[in-house]
């Protein structure tokens, strides 16, 4: 999976970097400490990154490479919001390049789209099938799953929708 990401950021990299000389200096890495976030970029460095963490356990998750293909066009906006606007942050110049490279001017990141590692928790339960995220959990009880499959069934999901994942492995626990 690293590899395919890898290889998807490198592609989206040099196009960025062919079509916009400004950010020629910048380049990609991996970040095996972040663990709330699936990226970010350092104006300071000049670089861009992905959370190796967070690809690995997010690996399952629905629509992965067209999602991560949206975290790797955001981090770039921000290397060219800061290039040619002198902007940062998720402002209107920012927005202003998320809607040139053709995704919505939006935080791409959310801890109910994307599975991180918040308080400490070891668990997500989520619907499969849309990746939403509904709870994260240190430890998963049966009330805890009966909420969730309420609070899924309010959004139009089925019990057999309900996944519990481990936020060590991005694995599903149990069924």
């Amino acid at each position: 999976m690293f590899k395919q990401v890898e290889n998807l950021c490198n592609e989206i990299t040099s196009e960025l970097k062919d079509q916009y000389p400004a950010i020629r200096a910048w380049t990609f890495k991996w970040n095996d400490r972040l663990r709330t976030v699936m990226g970010r970029a350092s104006a300071r460095g000049k670089y861009i990154e992905l959370s190796t963490h967070s690809v690995r356990i997010n690996r399952n998750t629905p629509d992965f490479i067209t999602r991560i293909k949206e975290t790797i066009l955001h981090e770039w906006a921000h290397a060219l919001d800061w290039e040619y606007d002198g902007g940062w942050g998720h402002g209107a110049t920012w927005k202003k390049w998320m809607q040139r490279l053709g995704i919505p001017p939006e935080r791409c990141f959310s801890s109910t789209r994307w599975l991180c590692a918040l308080n400490k928790a070891h668990y997500a339960i989520r619907n499969g099938r849309t990746g939403n995220v509904m709870f994260y959990s240190n430890k998963v009880s049966p009330s805890l799953f009966l909420e969730a499959v309420e609070k899924n069934a309010k959004q139009g999901g089925e019990m057999e929708d309900i996944e519990i994942i481990s936020l060590k492995t991005g694995d599903k626990i149990g069924r």
